[in-house]
């Protein structure tokens, strides 16, 4: 039962993040990192010659806490890595274990860098 209330608040986590990103929702990435009673998502876009970066909603980050929720007790994950491509999305996860002793920020542009290379990173509001 859990998962299936997981794929159904990964699926309306999707559709925000294609909401987010309108109108072309193609190319769109979530990272977020969650912990008990933490989130921390950031939303980009490739735009070609740069990545956007979008301002999560608060909407969003409750959304993304309500998956880490959801999640069973011994399969809480750290970071939520969301793809969407066309009118598909992709979603896997990282765990604890997985983790050096890196701040959330080094692990974020390192997952950035891992996606994007050396694209500039606009951010907006």
């Amino acid at each position: 039962m859990a998962d299936l209330e997981e794929a159904v608040i990964l699926s309306e986590i999707s559709g925000m993040v294609a909401d987010h990103t309108r109108p072309d929702a193609d190319a769109a990435f979530l990272y977020a990192e969650a912990e008990d009673g933490m989130v921390g998502p950031a939303l980009f876009q490739d735009m070609g010659d740069f990545v956007r970066y979008i301002a999560p909603s608060l909407a969003l980050s409750l959304k993304i806490m309500d998956l880490w929720d959801a999640a069973d007790e011994t399969k809480k994950w750290a970071a939520l890595f969301l793809t969407i491509q066309g009118d598909q999305f992709d979603a896997r996860f990282q765990y604890p274990g997985e983790w050096g002793d890196e701040t959330e920020g080094e692990r974020r542009d390192r997952v950035l860098e891992a996606k994007y290379g050396n694209k500039r990173i606009v951010y907006e509001g």
